[in-house]
């Protein structure tokens, strides 16, 4: 399949996709996030029990190729609405839940254990580096740096575009871009830079991918004969290879690459014959809460079990899950995919009433209508 994108190129003129911030999502793609989403939290759920394993080959590349779908061409002609679409979508989600955790984390920690295990300074210092976006608060690391990758690779892409775009041979500005994306998938496997930067030079060449797929898609039947070997190929590469793109580590780099792919296709593939589920499309459309707020959802299962099992009350605080109690797997993914939805419902009927000059709604208004004047 990634043969065929890179022939068909990254500018094929007959694909025409919606006006800048005006993308129709396709049914398909809202339930292809759906299932990678639940596949997410279960595992972070399932710890010890071989299934995260599985899902870590491919999980998270997965959503860097989905989120390339979006990607247009067009944001080179608007590079301030690019600018403007990536800090509303990622920087301000990082910062605003980022410090939302924080301050819950304190909260909870001060309840439980009678100390924030902050001083004063230390607490600034920590709520500055959330700003900068070099840090992630408790209960919400899986989901942040992820917000913070994911917007490098956005810049970077954006940058090699508007580089090969000087070009007026396709196939040669086609060979630049996909020479640049494998520089930087071969710098990003031989360094450990830190700030999930090195894991964001190997995003960039899923991006690129899931930019290839949305352009050619029309092109492409996800052949049902493939599906069989594909999931044996990832099954078969959970019981030799280790991979965290998070921490960018990985047995064999070439093995996950491949099961990226393979895990991919499955997920596409199951998305376009389900063609329609409301509920999948729901939690689709709503990833990015159930990534921000998962893992502070798990504290409610871990208070159940505190309670039932008569543990030392400090092990609510457990992260991400009350490790013995690994088969309670199930509680807590139903837990992690439905609770964050609620989150969501009351953090915004909160906003709904303070004062509008304090909602990040307004602020962003503010700065797209002077970008567009």
């Amino acid at each position: 399949m990634f043969v065929f994108l890179f022939l068909c190129g990254s500018e094929n003129k007959s694909f025409d996709k919606s006006k800048i911030m005006n993308v129709k999502r396709l049914n398909s793609i809202d339930i292809a996030k759906g299932i990678a989403i639940i596949l997410v939290v279960i595992g972070h759920t399932s710890t010890h029990l071989g299934i995260e394993k599985v899902i870590y080959q491919f999980h998270m590349p997965l959503f860097f190729i989905l989120s390339g779908f979006f990607y247009q061409d067009n944001y080179i002609k608007a590079p301030l609405v690019f600018l403007l679409v990536s800090l509303k979508r990622l920087y301000a989600p990082f910062v605003i839940n980022g410090l939302r955790l924080f301050f819950i984390g304190l909260l909870m920690t001060y309840l439980i254990l009678g100390s924030t295990g902050f001083s004063f300074l230390g607490g600034l210092k920590y709520i500055l580096l959330i700003i900068l976006g070099l840090n992630s608060p408790q209960f919400g690391g899986g989901a942040f740096w992820f917000l913070r990758a994911l917007f490098m690779v956005r810049f970077l892409y954006l940058f090699i575009i508007l580089f090969s775009n000087k070009i007026e041979n396709t196939s040669l500005k086609n060979c630049i871009v996909f020479m640049s994306v494998f520089i930087f998938l071969i710098i990003g496997y031989k360094t450990q830079f830190p700030y999930s930067i090195s894991s964001s030079f190997i995003a960039l060449f899923f991006y690129y991918m899931g930019n290839l797929y949305a352009k050619n898609q029309k092109y492409i039947n996800l052949n049902g004969f493939l599906l069989i070997p594909a999931i044996a190929f990832v099954i078969g590469s959970s019981y030799i290879n280790t991979v965290d793109l998070a921490y960018n580590t990985y047995t064999y780099f070439s093995l996950f690459i491949l099961s990226s792919i393979c895990g991919t296709y499955v997920i596409l593939f199951v998305s376009e014959k389900i063609k329609q589920n409301y509920i999948l499309e729901y939690i689709g459309q709503k990833s990015l809460s159930i990534m921000i707020f998962h893992f502070l959802s798990f504290v409610t299962i871990n208070l159940v079990i505190v309670l039932l099992f008569d543990l030392p009350i400090e092990r609510i605080l457990d992260y991400p899950t009350i490790k013995e109690y690994r088969w309670w797997w199930l509680l807590y993914s139903a837990v992690g995919v439905i609770a964050p939805l609620f989150i969501e419902k009351i953090i915004v009927s909160l906003e709904k009433k303070l004062p509008r000059y304090l909602t990040n709604t307004f602020w962003f208004e503010k700065l797209n209508t002077k970008i567009i004047k």
